[in-house]
């Protein structure tokens, strides 16, 4: 086992860690489903944009804008090819009608804003979010385009998607748009403000992991 992988070992292990204390918190009472759901709210509208963000503004070098539009292009196909396999496997597993767009969903979309950015930055380190950041802007117009459509096919018909720009305008959304206009327009490195938003958005990846063990235990 290489050094690399060792190390990603222990970021995973210390993560479980970290989620273990969340279980335990919650068995011990400092925790509850109000302090959750608030704490969730923080994380999602507060900690997580400013940890995107600040990843660009204490950047010392970013993405060139052909690797900015390369991630873009990758975006797009992976998500085209889930949809692909989404509907093959539900296909090939014979799931009845009513029941496959929800199955599709899970197939196609993960819970990319919540968790995957803390953790992405707990292995690969705070610069991968630059393009954690652009990778993520398909998915977000994918999840509530595409991904609405699936769960409505799980209806009779008679409830109709409705998506509208405020559908859009989400905190994380508008961060990960403000970070890829950061990154092609070369504006990076703001001490002050950078250095802010990173030591806001790094009570993220804790938090996150508290909820998530918090959220497994019944209490």
């Amino acid at each position: 086992m290489t050094a690399g992988m060792i190390g990603i070992f222990q970021e995973i292990v210390t993560l479980f860690a970290i989620v273990g204390v969340g279980y335990g918190a919650k068995k011990l009472r400092f925790m509850n489903d109000e302090f959750d759901r608030m704490l969730s709210k923080l994380v999602i509208n507060i900690a997580l944009p400013g940890m995107i963000l600040g990843s660009v503004l204490t950047a010392t070098e970013l993405p060139s804008q052909t690797e900015v539009w390369l991630c873009l292009g990758l975006s797009v196909a992976s998500n085209l090819v889930m949809f692909a396999v989404a509907y093959g496997f539900t296909l090939l597993l014979r799931i009845p009608d009513g029941h496959r767009g929800v199955y599709r969903f899970m197939l196609c979309f993960g819970n990319v804003g919540f968790i995957g950015y803390p953790v992405l930055s707990a292995i690969f380190g705070p610069d991968a979010l630059i393009y954690a950041a652009v990778f993520n802007l398909p998915f977000n117009l994918f999840v509530f385009t595409v991904g609405a459509w699936f769960l409505t096919q799980d209806t009779d018909g008679d409830v109709k998607m409705q998506t509208t720009w405020r559908t859009f305008v989400t905190p994380v959304m508008l961060s990960c748009v403000a970070a890829v206009v950061l990154t092609l327009t070369g504006i990076h490195y703001a001490p002050i403000a950078g250095d802010a938003l990173s030591t806001l958005g790094s009570i993220t990846t804790p938090a996150a992991l508290l909820i998530i063990g918090s959220c497994r235990c019944a209490s």
